[in-house]
């Protein structure tokens, strides 16, 4: 009997060993965005383990800022680690954003979960775009991720969340199914949905987690 109980516990473990390889994780490169600090427009220097988009879409813009470091009066702390992004939308119908090439692939079919901090400065003065005079860059922005298969690539938007405007660090978590297989990912500042105009707008972005796949339901 105890020996049939033993081989009933280690079928069991076996099972559960199995069903955890299964599990896969696409791993994010620097997903707290540890780098120098510096703003966009100092110069183009690459941030760890990110893409500049920006380069690619709008040449003639700045890239994103690594904070803190005091810049456009944005005084908000790191959620994780030492620095974060900031990325800003524009009155121009410009916009930033960073991608990577993925360890792994977002495979079809399958489901995923992520999280991410975000927050949002209440002042971000910078020129602007269309009146060249400065201004506070602090209407609501969303966050966007799209999933593609070459650098800035936006093939299926995989994630969006709602319009930011608080100070403090929140911690959102997105889920995802995706209709085909991606080996890399962008990540964007955009327009509150339904927006018509362009507008002058930032998000603040820390702690970007793994891509973990999940059971789907």
């Amino acid at each position: 009997m105890l020996k049939k109980q033993m081989l009933y516990v280690v079928f069991l473990f076996c099972a559960c060993l199995l069903q955890a390889q299964n599990i896969d994780t696409v791993y994010i490169v620097n997903g707290s965005f540890e780098d120098v600090p510096r703003h966009g427009g100092e110069d183009r220097k690459p941030i760890s383990g990110w893409y500049d988009c920006g380069e690619k879409r709008f040449p003639s813009e700045n890239p994103p800022d690594i904070h803190p470091g005091g810049y456009w009066e944005n005084k908000v702390n790191a959620y994780h680690g030492k620095t974060y992004l900031g990325m800003v939308v524009r009155d121009n119908d410009t916009y930033e954003g960073v991608g990577q090439v993925l360890n792994g692939e977002l495979e079809r079919g399958r489901c995923y979960e992520f999280s991410v901090s975000l927050a949002q400065s209440p002042k971000y003065w910078s020129r602007s775009k269309l009146t060249n005079k400065n201004a506070n860059y602090i209407r609501p922005t969303v966050l966007r991720v799209w999933g593609g298969n070459s650098l800035c690539e936006e093939i299926e938007l995989l994630a969006e969340s709602n319009p930011i405007n608080h100070q403090n660090w929140n911690t959102y978590k997105f889920s995802f199914k995706p209709s085909q297989t991606f080996s890399h990912i962008l990540v964007e500042a955009y327009y509150k949905t339904n927006s018509k105009v362009s507008y002058n707008g930032h998000i603040l972005l820390d702690d970007l987690s793994h891509f973990y796949e999940v059971a789907c339901y």
